[in-house]
């Protein structure tokens, strides 16, 4: 974390064929934002490392009014930990395009009319360091219009409970 700001440097990754990238020099189609996985805001140490939060390889189809309400609120407070008292944080975010109860994959287009998984659903899973403890905690929001009454706690689930809906083990 720094003062750099937002470098808006949108582009290709360049550690990735572009032919394997959406081309996002734009919104997606259909009212998806330009998610970041690694917000903007985490990176802002200098104008280089932001720029790289900037990267199509880092973009997924997410809901617009999600993306800047409930999900930057969940950005915001992963930074706010980190900065009160933590050692050492651990962040994984995620995106699902399927669940377990619906393996359909729905798709928008990239700026060129490509096909885009679209996520059914984001997640973050932190473990935070504080001396010799460990505290953890997740979040799993569904990519859709959020609820007028929805607060972060209302997204909040253990880190065992996530990992037995994606399947993976975050913190072995």
């Amino acid at each position: 974390l720094g003062s750099s700001g937002r470098s808006e440097a949108w582009d290709y990754d360049p550690l990735i064929q572009p032919d394997y990238q959406p081309r996002l020099y734009n919104a997606y189609s259909g009212g998806y934002s330009r998610g970041h996985q690694i917000p903007s805001a985490d990176r802002t140490f200098n104008n280089l490392e932001n720029s790289t939060t900037f990267f199509f390889s880092n973009m997924t189809a997410q809901n617009y009014n999600l993306n800047g309400g409930i999900w930057a609120d969940l950005e915001a407070k992963v930074r706010t930990w980190m900065r009160n008292g933590t050692d050492t944080m651990y962040v994984v975010t995620g995106a699902m395009i399927r669940t377990k109860t619906n393996q359909m994959v729905t798709y928008t287009s990239d700026n060129y009319g490509a096909k885009i998984a679209v996520p059914k659903y984001y997640y973050k899973a932190l473990a935070q360091k504080r001396g010799s403890s460990y505290y953890t905690i997740a979040f799993k929001i569904d990519n859709a219009e959020p609820t007028a009454s929805g607060t972060l706690k209302s997204y909040q689930l253990t880190v065992s409970d996530l990992e037995k809906e994606t399947g993976y083990t975050f913190f072995p």
